[in-house]
């Protein structure tokens, strides 16, 4: 691992994918907008390069991103399963696991981690990691400025759809100043936000919606715990005709409720296999509880994924949440 400043770190970046080919460009499992914007954006700068670039994700690509242009070109790992690559790109990936078994297809080489998230694990050859950073993608919109590369309009509305998603349609207390000059720049370039919006967060499948009903039937409120939290089980999915794709974006309805510092889900994803999406309002830093229990992500948004059977994983981490809670607000207190 090489230890470099912030500018270091791009200037690598930027020369070591301006002399490399070709180049498997990754982002994790259960991909999000930020991560696939990011490596959308990374394959824009290697083809403008000449440089061969390939898209993988283990996960299928939600269909709400299907308005991007180039969506169509992510590959599966099986899909590439006769080839192999000996330069590697990860976006928006906190650690090694996150990209699931498109490991599979990469031979040590060249390995370029860019992320965002503080827990990063700085686990690449290149580690160019911003935890400052609103959204990967708004390190990749630098870095393509970096390489005088042009924002043309459909790598400029990937990476505005990165940026608009981890910021929460830039509400959340990540976007700076920094994030909205280069929301700015993207705008200039073709981007019409209505559209993102739209699709983003103001389009519901009607077994999303109904999912989403089922699941606000089914919350639990703790606000003495300052904590609301729901499980989403198979059976609930099924009863909806809902996918796991519908379950994004539910955790931060039980943040929203009045009183409520801490959200969490709990999503079965296996018999044996539970994700957790924990969300904080200002004070709580679930960065630390998913840490915990193997995971990672931000001071305000975090996740893990527990190897139990959901009823059994709720109870250890709802544990953990009303620990921090109680300790948060009682150093806020001195």
């Amino acid at each position: 691992m090489n230890q470099r400043t912030d500018e270091e770190a791009l200037k690598a970046v930027l020369s070591t994918l301006q002399a490399g080919e070709p180049t498997l460009i990754a982002t994790h499992v259960n991909p999000d907008g930020d991560g696939i914007g990011a490596a959308l954006g990374v394959a824009y700068a290697l083809r403008k390069w000449g440089k061969e670039a390939v898209l993988c994700c283990e996960s299928p690509i939600p269909s709400r991103y299907d308005f991007l242009e180039g969506i169509d070109a992510f590959h599966t790992p099986d899909q590439l399963a006769t080839q192999s690559f000996t330069r590697l790109v990860t976006v928006d990936c906190g650690d090694w696991a996150r990209i699931g078994k498109v490991a599979s297809l990469y031979r040590p080489g060249m390995l370029i981690n860019i992320d965002h998230h503080e827990t990063n694990t700085q686990f690449g050859t290149i580690n160019w990691v911003r935890p400052q950073a609103a959204a990967t993608s708004e390190m990749v919109a630098e870095l393509l400025k970096e390489g005088g590369l042009p924002y043309e309009r459909g790598v400029a509305t990937a990476l505005f759809t990165g940026i608009s998603v981890d910021t929460g349609s830039f509400h959340y207390s990540n976007t700076t100043p920094q994030t909205m000059r280069q929301a700015a720049d993207l705008l200039e370039n073709g981007v019409e936000p209505d559209v993102v919006s739209d699709r983003l967060f103001d389009t519901y499948t009607l077994p999303q919606f109904q999912l989403m009903r089922r699941a606000f039937d089914a919350m639990q409120v703790e606000l003495e715990s300052k904590m609301a939290w729901v499980a989403i089980p198979f059976e609930m999915l099924s009863a909806c005709g809902a996918s796991q794709d519908d379950v994004e974006g539910l955790v931060n309805y039980a943040r929203g409720i009045e009183g409520v510092e801490v959200g969490l889900l709990f999503r079965e994803v296996g018999s044996n296999e539970v994700k957790i999406s924990l969300r904080s309002r200002k004070w709580v830093n679930v960065a630390e509880i998913a840490a915990s229990f193997g995971g990672g992500g931000h001071a305000r948004a975090a996740g893990a994924t527990l190897a139990l059977p959901l009823s059994e994983a709720i109870q250890p981490v709802l544990s953990a949440v009303r620990n921090k809670v109680a300790e948060t607000f009682a150093e806020k207190a001195r």
